[in-house]
């Protein structure tokens, strides 16, 4: 099960968020350097179980200033192939990586990143019957 990646198609973006964003900068990763990053440093994470492991690789790895989504949705996509434990596990990561100084994470690249896999729910729903669970878990832990 794997979100499909597809235009937005006009419809609202959480881009007015109140929740802080991170400083503008400029991404120095591509897309698929970015998905790679994120199935390997996710792997070692789900292996170690190691929350400020991750969070150092992240921070050293990762400079995803304006491509949190791509982040988020990768990891959607590796965990609904995973563990029920991981489903925990990444909604841990991701809160902690709202509340690092200054935030790894921000609202708008969360739920850009879900906003595919939310779109996909129904389908998805066919190969992994909780989808709607694993999001309300995901979410409530990240926030």
């Amino acid at each position: 099960a794997v979100v499909s990646t597809q235009s937005t198609g006009g419809k609202r973006t959480p881009s007015h968020s109140p929740v802080r964003r991170t400083p503008e900068a400029v991404d120095t990763l591509s897309t698929a350097e970015i998905r790679a990053k994120t199935k390997s440093i996710l792997t070692e994470y789900f292996d170690t179980e190691e929350v400020e492991e991750a969070v150092d690789c992240v921070k050293e790895e990762m400079k995803l200033v304006k491509k949190h989504s791509i982040f988020v949705e990768e990891a959607i996509n590796i965990i609904l192939e995973s563990k029920s434990k991981t489903y925990k596990m990444l909604g841990d990561l991701f809160a902690v990586l709202f509340a690092e100084k200054p935030p790894l994470m921000n609202a708008d690249g969360l739920l850009n990143g879900f906003q595919l896999a939310f779109e996909s729910a129904q389908d998805l729903a066919i190969d992994v019957p909780g989808i709607y669970s694993i999001f309300g878990k995901l979410l409530g832990r990240s926030y």
